[in-house]
């Protein structure tokens, strides 16, 4: 568990980590900048991962700004769950919460919510390079009001029963919504070792989540399912954040 908040980078190795193989538990990596000058990319804001696999589990990247990848630049394989992207930035290039650059990214109970890109930018909430072997799965994820750009940009993977705020991601799978408002509070502290974007009373997120593949907790270390509506049985919400 660790807070990793304000640092600054350039260059190549932009993000506050630059990671090979690494896990990401339980932490916070928040108001960290990646720029360029003389030549590198200033990617990744927050997390930087050029080689090697990284794991991101129960951990909120927020309030990062990178050229692209405002949250995360990924170039290689990446596994998030129970994670949220909350506030980041792509200054100068596509990715404002998620840029995945190139292997596969896969995102379970995963919120991205309120990132942006610059004026004319990809993918505010996730975007996947085209042309290349970059691919984004998501599953029982979240993604809603970021803004300045679409939420998906590229080819994103649905693996079932994600919810979107705008129909820029084309999920089709089952169990899927495209552009309904989630409904959700802003980042902040409601309960568990890092701070989560809360979903409101009658949030189309509450109870439509997968009890097959989501998570056994959700970012709190609240144990899943929930009954979080009026009908009965408890079944997993989608995203990072598991309501009462």
């Amino acid at each position: 568990r660790a807070t990793l908040d304000g640092n600054l980078a350039k260059n190549i190795g932009c993000g506050a980590i630059n990671v090979c193989t690494m896990t990401v538990v339980d932490s916070t990596v928040s108001g960290n900048t990646a720029y360029s000058d003389s030549g590198g990319s200033g990617d990744g804001g927050g997390l930087y991962q050029a080689v090697g696999t990284l794991t991101v589990r129960g951990s909120t990247i927020s309030g990062n700004t990178g050229n692209g990848g405002g949250g995360l630049w990924s170039g290689s394989t990446s596994n998030v769950t129970n994670s949220t992207f909350s506030g980041n930035t792509a200054a100068n290039g596509p990715g404002g919460g998620v840029d995945v650059s190139a292997a596969t990214a896969t995102f379970n109970n995963v919120t991205v919510a309120n990132n942006t890109v610059s004026v004319g930018g990809l993918g505010a909430g996730v975007h996947v390079q085209a042309g290349g072997t970059a691919s984004a799965q998501l599953k029982n994820s979240l993604l809603g009001s970021n803004g300045s750009g679409d939420n998906c940009s590229g080819t994103v993977t649905s693996l079932g029963y994600n919810l979107s705020s705008d129909a820029s991601c084309g999920l089709g799978s089952t169990g899927d919504a495209n552009s309904i408002d989630p409904l959700l509070d802003p980042l902040g502290s409601y309960g568990g070792p890092t701070q989560t974007v809360r979903l409101q009373a009658g949030s189309p997120a509450i109870d439509t989540a997968d009890n097959a593949s989501c998570e056994a907790t959700d970012q709190r270390g609240i144990t899943r399912p929930v009954d979080g509506d009026a009908t009965p049985g408890a079944v997993c919400d989608k995203g990072a954040y598991e309501a009462p």
